[in-house]
């Protein structure tokens, strides 16, 4: 038994660092960090970016360019008009979706309706045919 104790002692003294890579990978892949690039680009891409955060934060102290900006004032303005013509397009089409939503809802209703009223009309008919059989029943009994 002290030869199993042992030889699991080594096993996990020196696999820790394997396991736990494994699933450091296994949360990458999870999270979309990790493309079909394999170990090496994925190594290489965490690095640069913790690399690129640190020249990031050097970058800001130097420039300032204000939040979001790309340097290029063209760029920017080009790129503030088409997200504003975007941001309209979806207020359109959030319309356009409201109305078909509301549409469809009058449609359900209009259906439910019918096929409730024709429920009515037939469960009615077959009340009537019941309460006269029912009559004709008491009738035949003598009461």
């Amino acid at each position: 038994m002290g030869h199993v104790l042992q030889a699991f002692w080594h096993g996990f003294a020196f696999l820790w660092p394997v396991a736990l890579a494994v699933l450091a990978w296994k949360m990458a892949e999870r999270r979309g960090m990790v493309g079909g690039g394999g170990l090496a680009t994925a190594a290489r891409s965490a690095w640069a970016g913790v690399l690129g955060n640190r020249r990031a934060g050097r970058r800001r102290t130097r420039a300032s360019f204000g939040a979001g900006s790309s340097g290029n004032i063209a760029f920017d303005d080009w790129r503030a008009a088409q997200i504003a013509e975007l941001d309209a397009e979806r207020r359109k089409l959030d319309a356009t979706h409201r109305e078909f939503a509301r549409f469809v809802e009058t449609l359900r209703r209009a259906k439910d309706r019918e096929e409730f009223d024709g429920f009515m009309k037939s469960f009615a008919g077959d009340r009537g045919r019941v309460s006269a059989a029912a009559g004709e029943r008491v009738e035949e009994a003598g009461v």
